[in-house]
């Protein structure tokens, strides 16, 4: 399994289902010094949570890297670039993101992040989307002069979208690759 760099994760994790508890347990008034501790601490909480999901896409893009190519007269659009096989370290990092990703699923409505992983999940899902469509029609175009690199990244496509959207969509990624 990969490792999340984050050292507070499972702290964090902690954290949001014990202050979800503490405001089940308890009527905290809003106004009280308890109330205001407790929100400010959960927002601290989400915030941290916020900053780290925002990074995902980031980083998977880093993993799948793509290159403008042009079409025709001033028509340009996105493939995958694949001038060497991917690299360990992006792989890694943008596996640790995702892993962080998808075990925050859990506390995320409790945590008040909700919001932001569902708007995370839908950028990285559409990314991921497009990048294997773009890259099985290279594939069956003919397009790729390596295909062993090519399968290398729809590899390392399946593991991100087994984090992102489950297993079975990482399944369908492995035999839409070996069909190709």
């Amino acid at each position: 399994m990969y490792i999340i760099f984050e050292p507070g994760f499972v702290a964090r994790q902690l954290a949001v289902t014990q202050i979800a508890e503490f405001q089940n347990a308890l009527d905290l008034d809003k106004e009280g010094s308890w109330g205001q501790r407790v929100s400010k601490q959960k927002g601290a909480v989400a915030s941290l949570t916020e900053g780290y999901l925002k990074k995902c896409s980031k980083m998977v893009s880093d993993a799948l890297p793509m290159q403008p190519v042009r079409v025709g007269g001033s028509t340009v659009r996105q493939e995958p670039c694949l001038d060497g096989p991917p690299a360990p370290r992006a792989v890694h990092r943008a596996m640790a993101s995702l892993t962080f990703f998808d075990r925050v699923r859990i506390s995320a409505s409790q945590g008040g992040y909700g919001t932001v992983r569902g708007k995370v999940c839908e950028d990285v899902t559409h990314g991921l989307d497009s990048y294997l469509e773009e890259l099985l029609a290279m594939i069956h175009g003919g397009e790729i002069e390596n295909l062993d690199i090519a399968r290398a990244y729809l590899d390392v496509l399946a593991d991100f979208m087994g984090l992102v959207q489950g297993e079975k969509s990482a399944q369908i990624v492995r035999r839409r690759a070996a069909a190709a």
